[in-house]
């Protein structure tokens, strides 16, 4: 009869603890530098384009968590040939927010290889980007054709199985120590 308050609170305690030190995304405020043109935001980035987001999804690096848009490349004017693309955005408080199915102007940087946007700068909606598109005059249509689709994907299949797998492995555990309290 002692030992179901003890199991109770040996569960208890390993929750709070994996909680507890569970690895955090850092929090601090976005120090935002806007251009002024959309000449200056081309110059200062890695890359310039409009596409539209075909899929979103959620990644880990390094402990931090980034949601990872799949764009499909329509116009680009700097950096891109590709007709489908990746971009991060870090969950900070100057993450962008893409939509899926929802067309933008983006001017992302490179970092460790990966394009990235933040919400402070001139990347946004393409209903919002009237006079950028203006000033940028025609882009070019992207010259390389490649299918991100299955790759984009396989990673959220495997995050799907790993998940699977933690459930049973959870479940097998209380139905084990649960025959292990009627045999006591």
């Amino acid at each position: 009869m002692f030992k179901q308050p003890q199991i109770l609170l040996f569960c208890l305690l390993v929750l709070f603890l994996t909680v507890s030190f569970y690895p955090s995304s850092h929090v601090m405020a976005c120090d935002c530098y806007v251009p002024e043109t959309a000449h200056e935001a081309q110059e200062k980035a890695d890359a310039v384009f409009k596409g539209k987001v075909l899929q979103l999804k959620k990644e880990k690096i390094e402990g931090e968590t980034y949601n990872v848009a799949l764009i499909s490349v329509s116009e680009t004017w700097k950096g891109i040939d590709d007709t489908q693309v990746t971009v991060f955005t870090d969950w900070t408080s100057c993450q962008f927010d893409f939509e899926v199915g929802k067309e933008y102007l983006l001017y992302p940087n490179k970092l460790n290889g990966e394009l990235r946007v933040i919400d402070c700068g001139r990347s946004v909606e393409i209903q919002f980007a009237a006079n950028d598109l203006l000033q940028l005059g025609k882009g070019e249509d992207p010259t390389n054709m490649v299918q991100l689709e299955d790759e984009f994907q396989n990673n959220t299949f495997k995050t799907f199985i790993v998940l699977t797998l933690l459930i049973i492995m959870t479940v097998s555990i209380f139905g084990l120590a649960r025959k292990w309290r009627r045999r006591i």
